[in-house]
């Protein structure tokens, strides 16, 4: 029994939507008993995305799978979250990233811990395009997984990870909607299985 704790982030430049929270906000996973579903969107900007996630981990969160939107037809399992960002990119709010690194005292990268072999084969399974992979870019995605892991580094019975979705121009968003029931009901199994 738990919360999973889902988030995807809202439009930014250029584009007009963004389907990790569009596909997101009618996401309906078949869950255990006593499990429930929190979402929360996330706004593209340096100075708050990060921190509404963080906001949200409740002492009964057991899961957290935050998704991004990255320019590619597959749905990509991040499997590491890199202390570093670009500070040539700008957020919604015209601003850039002010340091060479996320955390000062944090390590190179954290490690997802999601089932990424698993969710590799269940979404394989159920006709997706899907590739782990070992970057989750220099902008707000992998600036948000890397705080949201940093943040958890206490607390290793919290399964958290983060996953990037194609633009609907790639794949529609009701396919993202089943992808990301998929990847929820996937990795809550594992944390019941244990």
């Amino acid at each position: 029994m738990g919360t999973i704790l889902v988030s995807g982030f809202g439009p930014f430049p250029p584009h007009d939507d963004n389907p990790s929270w569009d596909a997101l906000v009618d996401a309906a996973p078949r869950l255990p008993k006593g499990w429930r579903l929190d979402r929360v969107r996330l706004d593209v900007a340096w100075d708050r995305a990060a921190e509404t996630l963080i906001e949200r981990l409740a002492p009964d969160v057991r899961l957290v799978v935050a998704f991004g939107q990255a320019d590619d037809p597959a749905l990509r399992i991040e499997r590491f979250a890199v202390n570093a960002s670009n500070r040539a990119l700008l957020d919604v709010d015209g601003a850039a990233y002010d340091r060479d690194v996320i955390e000062v005292s944090g390590p190179s990268a954290y490690q997802t811990r999601l089932p990424r072999q698993a969710l590799l084969a269940r979404l394989a399974g159920n006709d997706f395009t899907a590739v782990e992979s070992h970057f989750a870019g220099g902008y707000l995605c992998n600036y948000t997984f890397y705080r949201l892991m940093h943040a958890l580094a206490d607390k290793p019975d919290v399964a958290a990870g983060f996953v990037h979705v194609p633009p609907s121009s790639r794949l529609a968003v009701a396919r993202t909607r089943t992808a990301m029931e998929t990847i929820i009901e996937c990795a809550v199994e594992s944390i019941v299985g244990d």
